[in-house]
């Protein structure tokens, strides 16, 4: 079930590709796959951050909810779980 919980003009997208011959089976199931974690992501980081939205990420975090940024955690588990508390207590670094 590799379309299963993706959007309808994403399924119709990736199976338009299958159908001309731009993707096999296999890529496309690749290709489904990759578009499932980047929304796992994306969902973990609007929740650690206490936003609702992709648009509202970008607007908050210019630099770090870019396509680049994101794509450097796709071989991340995401659990569905609650998010582990991250300290905010950070060492002394002396500034010279």
């Amino acid at each position: 079930m590799p379309l299963q919980g993706l959007e309808n003009t994403t399924k119709r997208d990736l199976l338009e590709k299958v159908v001309k011959r731009q993707l096999s089976l296999k890529e496309m199931r690749e290709a489904a796959e990759n578009i499932k974690r980047k929304k796992n992501i994306i969902k973990a980081f609007a929740k650690f951050t206490g936003e609702e939205s992709w648009e509202t990420l970008q607007e908050r975090f210019p630099r770090h909810a870019t396509e680049e940024k994101i794509a450097q955690f796709k071989g991340v588990k995401v659990s569905r779980g609650k998010i582990a508390p991250v300290s905010l207590h950070l060492p002394f670094v002396a500034v010279w």
